[in-house]
């Protein structure tokens, strides 16, 4: 169809900002593997976007940190894998974001797709993070660990029932997230949404909190972030030079 020269159509006005997203829309049909995420940032109400890029800022953040102290050292461990491990709090973030955007288009959650796609990235996310915890922040699982069993060759606390205890709770924890998806899909907690966020918050507050402490323990016994020059600081070193100067001054003295 062509337009005539005499119609008072001008290309913008007929392109009008719906038709725009219609013709995008159609576009990214052929190209089906980044339509979702085009949808989610472009087509989605402002409320979703915002959402989604607050979900996704706290893990893109600690994402480029890992890839900056890459890029100063050098060093592909742990900085790498670090900011991979990263990278699944995005996906969490971005299918959260497009459960969100196609709840409508559903009769459920259980027939929308991108809420199984949010529960197997969450549970990859909070499987992959419960193993560096132990692993890479507490130092957990020492091959000579000897008789502290899955933990390290030493120890500050006094009882290794505390560190066993303090497992099982950040495991629970990790996961706590499983509890607020089955309270959701049962009751859709909508009347009591702020009380159900506070309290999910303030577990993971906690979470935090005794995570701090092992976390700092590792790092004052091995030196795992490498931020002192060496891991056993001592003022023998010293007391040596000051010695060695004062036998000097004492033998000079004597052959003046």
């Amino acid at each position: 169809m062509f337009i005539d020269e005499n119609q008072s159509i001008s290309l913008d006005a007929y392109l009008s900002m719906e038709n725009y997203k219609i013709l995008l829309n159609f576009i990214l049909e052929l190209y089906s593997p980044y339509k979702h995420i085009y949808i989610l940032f472009i087509l989605a109400p402002i409320n979703t976007v915002f959402q989604t890029i607050i979900g996704v800022l706290p893990s893109w953040f600690r994402m480029a940190q890992c890839l900056r102290r890459y890029y100063d050292t050098r060093l592909s461990f742990p900085h790498l894998i670090n900011a991979y491990k990263y990278s699944f709090g995005l996906l969490v973030a971005i299918f959260s974001g497009l459960q969100h955007q196609f709840s409508s288009t559903y009769t459920n959650e259980i027939s929308n797709p991108f809420f199984y796609a949010w529960i197997l990235s969450q549970i990859v996310n909070s499987g992959v993070k419960f193993a560096w915890d132990l692993k890479m922040d507490w130092g957990f699982f020492d091959q000579h660990a000897g008789e502290n069993w899955f933990l390290r060759d030493e120890i500050v606390y006094p009882r290794r029932l505390y560190y066993y205890f303090v497992i099982i709770i950040n495991f629970f924890l990790r996961y706590s997230w499983i509890i607020k998806v089955y309270l959701y899909i049962q009751t859709h907690y909508i009347e009591h949404l702020e009380l159900i966020v506070f309290i999910f918050a303030l577990l993971e507050s906690l979470r935090r909190f005794i995570w701090n402490f092992f976390r700092l323990e590792n790092e004052h016994l091995n030196n795992c972030g490498q931020f002192r020059a060496v891991r056993d600081i001592s003022v023998n070193p010293r007391r040596l030079l000051i010695s060695t100067t004062e036998s000097e001054h004492l033998s000079n003295e004597h052959v003046s």
